[in-house]
């Protein structure tokens, strides 16, 4: 009995990594997130009317990317894993931001408001500004995206400060920007799995 449970468990087949490419699974939530960000930060849905863009941010994007999460974690791609669930969690505490703000959830005081977005905005300008720099060793693409969310973010701090218009045009600029990247890598995945030639990347920043 000893001896035939050695030779199954010595003949057992490895295990098999997941096969595929997890952008295919975490870009369209990225992108149709980020258009509907930068309607919003453009001034396409009124400041009053920004909760519009959770069934988008939460029920998209959040579950997209973390589908891709765990989808690069399996295949072992770590770095794209790490991409995508910084992003999960934008999306999903994002939604929380503004469901809370906007139903008092949070029980915020009204003149504390601009400071408790400015907090969030910060955190985030931290972390994703942390990715841009790991992302240097990776293909152009990705760290000219991240870098373009650091600028929204930060546009988007300066637009909360003071209300000023300017700002938060550039920021919905800088997210159109990103947008438009993600949609290129979304349609050179899907293009590559058909058959096609991959799509120029760009060389990474650092390469030594």
């Amino acid at each position: 009995m000893s001896q035939r449970l050695a030779e199954t468990t010595t003949t057992a087949p490895a295990a098999t990594v997941p096969a595929g490419n997890p952008l295919i699974a975490g870009l369209p939530g990225f992108v149709v997130g980020s258009i509907a960000l930068a309607l919003q930060l453009t001034g396409f849905v009124p400041a009053d009317a920004a909760s519009a863009v959770l069934p988008i941010t939460f029920g998209a994007s959040a579950i997209s990317t973390l589908m891709a999460t765990i989808w690069a974690t399996r295949a072992g791609q770590n770095a794209v894993a790490c991409i995508f669930v910084a992003f999960t969690g934008f999306w999903v505490s994002y939604t929380l931001l503004v469901m809370g703000l906007t139903h008092n959830w949070l029980a915020i005081p009204a003149d504390h408001i601009v400071r408790a977005q400015t907090l969030f905005l910060l955190c985030w300008l931290f972390v994703i500004g942390t990715l841009t720099l790991g992302a240097l060793r990776l293909p152009l693409a990705f760290t000219v995206t991240l870098l373009l969310v650091d600028l929204c973010i930060l546009f988007n701090i300066i637009g909360a400060q003071g209300g000023r218009d300017w700002a938060n045009t550039l920021a919905g600029a800088c997210a159109f920007g990103f947008a438009l990247i993600g949609a290129y890598l979304l349609v050179g995945a899907v293009q590559e799995e058909g058959g096609g030639k991959p799509y120029p990347l760009g060389r990474p920043v650092l390469s030594a």
